[in-house]
């Protein structure tokens, strides 16, 4: 539970790929390396955190081109 109340939410690593798109094998070749969004590991479970999921995904933007249709 958070400061404010609210229940974290926190998914399993196989569930990663269907929602990023990225492959199970490069979450597992990423948290060996160090790399990747941050995750907790309970035994035998790798669990990432949610709110941690977005923000490492948004952190991950690069250039392209912006919405004013400049660029």
């Amino acid at each position: 539970m958070t400061s404010n109340g609210t229940q974290r939410k926190f998914l399993r690593r196989c569930e990663l790929p269907s929602i990023t798109g990225l492959s199970l094998g490069y979450f597992k070749r990423a948290a060996w390396l160090g790399e990747g969004p941050p995750f907790v590991k309970l035994g035998r479970a790798v669990l990432y955190d949610e709110a941690a999921l977005f923000q490492w995904l948004e952190a991950q933007k690069k250039g392209g081109a912006t919405h004013d249709g400049h660029g």
